[in-house]
């Protein structure tokens, strides 16, 4: 799955660390604080 802007844009924070994959071995970390981290 490629990540969208769009779905970059509304991921909200949730109670633990979650993470976003892309096809291409790319992570976008979302953390309980609202932050985004490209890994």
């Amino acid at each position: 799955m490629l990540l969208s802007d769009t779905t970059i844009r509304t991921a909200k924070p949730k109670d633990k660390l979650y993470r976003l994959t892309d096809a291409n071995g790319l992570c976008l970390e979302v953390t309980p604080a609202g932050s985004k981290l490209w890994r």
